[in-house]
């Protein structure tokens, strides 16, 4: 049977059946003299009408406690309402020892309050908010300064994502999910249990969010939303590493639209317009996982039009998208699900969120008041280091939410596939000085690449330091000296400096391959 609506604390004695009670409530199980027998009873164990052994346990009642049952190793017991217990063992139970089973009306254990706040890994980062991604002045809380980093990781994943409330369940069907509105992609991800207000996840991969916002051609309503994930596929054409495809929207009536990709262009698609197209506040596709949605459905002009492009962005080519955004970082709401997905929690505030992005620097950017998104990006690479992941390592840590002890998971094979390694993106400009030559990697295991291949150059003449890196780590400037880090250069043009130190690790042997 499945076991929908039930949680049991421990692995070796298991709930099954689909609780059909009319109320939530949850049985209590308690090993009896000489551990070979047990007794169950609905409620607490201690009640302050005292208990009745061998009453009527089909009654709502909590005193009712049953007549002792003995314990047969997989044998499915039948208890009420539909839910069933068995025992993984006939031997090796404590006399006293309890456990318990909630039981939720329905069929699923739905989250009351849910996610209340998300972290990252320790790490520098400032965030575009003081009080995290996305965050208003009214999305305050009173947080673990320990643990109050905002939540924020590369694009290719791999980042320990940290999410605390209140009712989680240790069960496999305990599940993340990243979504925004924008790209309305989901990530669905298996959470590790730490308690019932604490739980862990490590994200996947997410593609760069490469659609610029429509510029507005006239004297109507002008409200237009783009969304959607571009698919497209325009490499062998002119406009590779520019616009890799244009999206035209013209109003054809005040109820319709007529909308075409890649006008103009000689090699990359047709530009005939699809016309008669109703207004809608819906989503609507166009083509190659591009969407549009108006805010109303009347109040536009004939001949009114919308303009918007989608970018080619590679390891070796990145183009900006939009200034003044995010993008192509994506900013993913985060939810929890006890059963599996069934149902998730409530949306909850602006530190109920996760910020999908690599890092940025630029000649031009600012270690002060930048935030290290690609609108707002640090002045120097050694900036963004510092605010790159912490704790990097080869597998997932897991902790025991009885025992206090930890275990690693498998270990991934190479630096790629580290558990919090992090992206740095260089935009095209001459790094030279303090900042940008004898980098640190902090302990961290970071990539920095240049947004263009060639079009960063690192200048190590007449720095004090000719090397890219240091001659040792440190885990925080003026800190403890590390035996771990790393960081990988790609893309760059190296001018006077020491080609021997590109690319070093500190402590290989921990990490294996370099990036290729």
């Amino acid at each position: 049977m499945a076991t929908r609506g039930l949680r049991l604390s421990t692995s070796t004695s298991r709930p099954f059946g689909s609780y059909t009670g009319a109320v939530d409530t949850y049985m209590t199980i308690e090993i009896m003299q000489g551990g070979s027998s047990f007794r169950w009873k609905r409620g607490p164990k201690l009640s302050v009408h005292g208990t009745t052994a061998g009453c009527d346990t089909a009654s709502a009642s909590p005193d009712c406690w049953s007549t002792a049952i003995t314990i047969y190793a997989d044998q499915i017991n039948d208890l009420v309402d539909g839910v069933y217990v068995s025992f993984a063992s006939a031997s090796g139970w404590t006399h006293g020892d309890v456990f318990y089973i909630a039981a939720k009306a329905g069929t699923h254990h739905e989250l009351s309050d849910g996610v209340m706040a998300v972290f990252g890994s320790k790490s520098g980062y400032a965030g575009p908010a003081a009080q995290g991604p996305g965050a208003s002045t009214g999305d305050v809380w009173t947080i673990d300064v320990l643990h109050a980093t905002p939540a924020r990781g590369p694009l290719n994943g791999n980042t320990e994502l940290t999410v605390e409330g209140s009712g989680f369940l240790p069960s496999g069907n305990l599940t993340c999910k990243l979504y925004d509105e924008r790209t309305q992609l989901s990530q669905i991800l298996t959470a590790q249990y730490d308690g019932p207000g604490r739980l862990r996840c490590v994200t996947g991969d997410h593609p760069a969010d490469v659609l610029s916002d429509p510029e507005f051609y006239g004297l109507g309503q002008s409200g237009l939303s783009v969304g959607g994930l571009y698919t497209g596929d325009h490499t062998g054409d002119e406009y590779q590493g520019l616009n890799a495809a244009s999206f035209e929207i013209v109003v054809e009536s005040d109820t319709t639209f007529k909308w075409r990709e890649n006008a103009g262009r000689a090699t990359s698609g047709d530009s005939a317009f699809t016309t008669g197209v109703s207004f809608t506040t819906d989503w609507q596709d166009l083509a190659d996982g591009v969407k549009v949605k108006f805010d109303a459905v009347d109040g536009y002009t004939a001949t009114d039009s919308w303009i918007f492009n989608a970018v080619h962005i590679t390891k070796g080519l990145h183009p900006t998208v939009e200034i003044g955004t995010i993008r192509p970082g994506v900013m993913k709401k985060v939810f929890v699900s006890n059963d599996g997905g069934i149902t998730w929690s409530k949306e909850g505030t602006g530190l109920t969120t996760y910020l999908f992005s690599d890092i940025y620097a630029s000649p031009e950017g600012d270690d002060s008041a930048g935030d290290g998104t690609a609108g707002n990006p640090y002045a120097t690479l050694q900036r963004a280091i510092y605010a790159a992941n912490g704790e990097p390592r080869a597998g997932f840590l897991y902790d025991s939410a009885t025992t206090g002890e930890q275990w690693r998971g498998k270990p991934g094979v190479g630096l790629g596939a580290h558990i919090n390694r992090d992206s740095i993106v260089a935009y095209d400009g001459h790094y030279f000085g303090s900042g940008n030559v004898g980098l640190y990697p902090l302990g961290k295991v970071v990539e920095v690449r240049s947004a263009t291949s060639g079009g960063s150059v690192i200048d190590c003449r007449n720095s004090r330091m000719g090397a890219v890196h240091a001659n040792s780590d440190k885990m925080m400037p003026g800190g403890a000296a590390a035996t771990l880090g790393h960081i990988g250069l790609s893309g760059f043009v190296m001018d006077g400096c020491d080609q021997g130190e590109i690319g070093i690790t500190y402590g290989s042997a921990a990490f294996g391959r370099k990036w290729g």
